[in-house]
Parts: C-alpha cells; structure tokens; sequence
C-alpha cells in the first residue's frame, strides 16, 4: 500500500510540473536569450481544465467520472439504479478483504511465535495439537500454521483483484452506457429486423427473419 500511495503522489507532481512548464516560453536570439514566465494560478488552471473536460465526448467524461468517484458516471447518465450495487459490491469485497487480511495476521504472528524457539511463548492454536499428557505434535501444528498464513493470503489477494475488477468494470459500464444512450431507438430507424413468413416450393410457409432498410432517411 505504501508503495502504491508513493506513486500516486509521484504521478501527480510529475503532471502539476508538466502543466508549469507549459506556462513557459523560452525566445532564443542570436544576441541573447529571453524567458518570458507566464504566470499559472488555480483559477487559470481549473479554467483550463474544465475547458478540456468539455470538450470531451459523453462517454469519455462518464468513464473519467466513475474513475474519480465510483458511481459517478453512472449519475451522470441517469442510471441511479446501478449505485447501489457497485456499492454493495465493493462493500462485500471489502468486508471479505478485511475478515481474510486480519485472519493471516493471526496465522502469521502465530506461526512467528511458534518457531521463535521460545518455550516459554506459546500461540494462539497450540492448545489444539496438544495432548492430555501436554505434548504437542509440532509437525501438524507448523503445518497447520503454515497452510493457514498462505490460504488466507491468497484469499486476500483475490479480494484485491477483485475489487480492481470491479473498478475497472464500473468504468467501463459508465463508458458503454453513455454510449448506447447516444443510439437512436425510434420507430424511424434506417435498419430493422422483424420475424416474417417464407413462402417455399409448393406454397409451403415457413417462419424467418426479415430485414429491412429504410434509404429515405
């Protein structure tokens, strides 16, 4: 996780020093060189920046939306009824995520004590390899210890793929969506399929598919 906030803050000083640099002109002369600075403020830029967002199609700011704030461009074509389960989505995911995340904690500072070779420190599921007589069966207990530590990671580490999965697919449901919304669906439409009726050898019918294209349009 640190690694990923770490790039997520590279990334954006990189784009906020991209952006300086494009408010600079550099003139170069046979005589001298003349830097002229354009001063960039918050108010120029959020300017710039809506003005390129506007002239971005419709499916193309629905994607950047969701992108931004899961749900979003789903709000932006109207589609309210799908919040809700991209939301129950990731609540699920994260809820999972964290249950598996803290049980390889556990499994992992487990298996840490039980092979520190400390006797005196004894872990958590110890109790359930040990016998009446107090000997406990090491093997199946570092075993048991050990398949717990990777099950629970991997369990964890779907979860993750799935909750990148799940962004993704609400990104682009946002883009298809805006998309299909721009189709024309009217009675009017240039190209159409009905079911029809196909006359065969010896005037025997049969049921088909007709398709019809409107050229006055």
């Amino acid at each position: 996780m640190k690694r990923i906030r770490f790039l997520v803050v590279i990334s954006l000083l990189c784009y906020f020093c991209i952006l300086t640099v494009k408010g600079q002109t550099i003139t170069t002369s046979s005589d001298s060189t003349v830097v002229t600075t354009t001063k960039t403020t918050p108010d120029s830029l959020s300017r710039g920046l809506l003005g390129t967002l506007k002239s971005w199609d419709k499916p193309s700011r629905a994607a950047l939306y969701s992108t931004i704030i899961p749900g979003a461009g789903q709000f932006y074509n109207k589609s309210y009824w799908k919040i809700p389960i991209i939301y129950a989505g990731g609540i699920t995911i994260g809820f999972f995520f964290n249950k598996w995340h803290k049980n390889y904690l556990l499994f992992r500072s487990s298996l840490a004590v039980a092979t520190d070779g400390d006797s005196t420190t004894v872990d958590v599921f110890a109790a359930r390899f040990t016998n009446d007589k107090g000997v406990t069966d090491e093997d199946r207990h570092l075993q048991y210890l050990s398949r717990g530590v990777e099950n629970y990671r991997r369990y964890r580490d779907y979860n993750i793929i799935f909750g990148l999965l799940l962004l993704g697919l609400n990104v682009s449901e946002a883009y298809v969506d805006a998309h299909l919304k721009g189709f024309d669906i009217s009675d009017e439409l240039s190209f159409k399929v009905e079911p029809s009726i196909i006359q065969g050898p010896g005037f025997q019918y049969a049921p088909g598919v007709a398709f019809k294209f409107n050229l006055n349009n």
